[in-house]
């Protein structure tokens, strides 16, 4: 069998719906290996190369859209919702501020209370949470019920592609009968076990930490397979490294990190075709009327869009898909050389106002010229 066919016939058993997801992810490691060791000589041969790469590149993508778990479309139930990144912002605040939740993972302040009493406490709080912020995604209400309501616990934490289920919660047995053992004083964030195994994993799958944002984006840019050999990233400015170190605001981190992998992915895949290889990231705070945005800047240096910045078109495929992942999340926002000037293009926002003049209508709005350094990325996070 040649090369070209051997290599298409492993993409064909990448895309057969039959084939597992685990068993997709190691065929398409076969695969890269098989095309590093042909040595192609012909112009023809070479284009064919180009061709099944870039079908690969496809599968790849929707392998990683399948290990990550997240919907295309956004569902029935969540399209009801608002989008009211402010409520997700108030609601996971409860873990830090409340007479019940915030317990599940801080220190008591007082004596370790009766179990059940403190548990109905929460569930209490939860459903009042619910019902004053009706907006939150479902991903964070699941995520909360598996951890705190539910005796087979199934919550996850990522790293890079991988989902690991630490089976740890509130409810789980096996936690209930150390918490109620009576020579226990502890809360579980104070035994080594507990907090390493549940709490802190809990913690940094609904807040964005410090440090913990560079660790996102680095898994994000290796997920994407970002190659440091060819791209240059924060070349110019290096300390934006370092502001990403700054980060702490409340979100669906799991949800952050795979839109992330879609931005890096959306840009590799320009920058083939533009040749454009640096890419800057920052973070920033903003000041607002009513408080500050945490916006974390993308920015894909001199890129640009033969579009115009108006075309109602534009938010399709993977557009799409950062925007239904970050609903209810952040607002979103890009600036570009668009085919009719420098624009700003909003996406997702909570100002009303601006949703019916600008996202309702498709308008973007005019910007100078020497703010834009390229495709630029904005998610505004309180």
């Amino acid at each position: 069998m040649s090369d070209s066919k051997k290599i298409n016939f492993i993409s064909d058993l990448l895309a057969h719906k039959k084939i597992t997801v685990a068993e997709k992810e190691r065929l398409f490691t076969l695969t890269k290996e098989e095309i590093k060791k042909i040595n192609f000589t012909t112009e023809e041969a070479n284009e064919q190369t180009k061709i099944i790469i870039k079908r690969l590149n496809a599968v790849e993508k929707n392998i990683i859209k399948q290990l990550c778990g997240n919907p295309e479309e956004i569902s029935s139930t969540e399209k009801q919702k608002f989008h009211k990144p402010i409520e997700t912002k108030e609601f996971l605040s409860l873990f830090n501020n409340s007479e019940g939740l915030k317990y599940l993972t801080h220190k008591f302040s007082a004596d370790k209370p009766d179990y059940d009493i403190f548990i109905d406490l929460c569930k209490k709080e939860f459903e009042q949470g619910k019902k004053k912020y009706p907006n939150v995604p479902g991903s964070i209400i699941r995520r909360i019920e598996e951890f705190a309501f539910r005796n087979s616990p199934k919550w996850y934490i990522r790293k890079g592609n991988d989902k690991i289920y630490p089976h740890h919660g509130w409810m789980e047995p096996s936690f209930v009968e150390w918490y109620q053992q009576s020579n226990n004083k502890n809360h579980p964030a104070s035994d080594a076990k507990w907090n390493k195994e549940m709490i802190i994993p809990f913690k940094e799958t609904i807040e964005v930490r410090e440090p913990n944002l560079l660790n996102i984006v680095n898994d994000a840019i290796e997920l994407a397979e970002i190659n440091s050999n060819s791209f240059n990233i924060n070349k110019n400015n290096p300390n934006n490294w370092d502001s990403l170190k700054q980060a702490v605001f409340y979100t669906d981190v799991d949800k952050l990190q795979y839109t992330l992998f879609l931005i890096f992915s959306l840009i590799k895949e320009w920058a083939s075709k533009e040749f454009h290889f640096d890419i800057e990231v920052k973070y920033e705070n903003e000041q607002i009327n009513d408080g500050i945005f945490k916006n974390l800047i993308i920015t894909h240096i001199d890129s640009q869009t033969p579009k115009n910045s108006n075309d109602p078109e534009f938010a399709k495929g993977d557009m799409k898909s950062i925007i239904n992942n970050l609903y209810g999340l952040c607002n979103y926002e890009i600036m570009a050389k668009f085919a009719d000037g420098y624009k700003k293009r909003v996406f997702l926002t909570d100002n009303l106002t601006e949703f019916y003049e600008k996202v309702n209508l498709s308008n973007s709005i005019s910007v100078q010229e020497n703010t834009v350094k390229g495709f630029t990325h904005i998610l505004k996070f309180y």
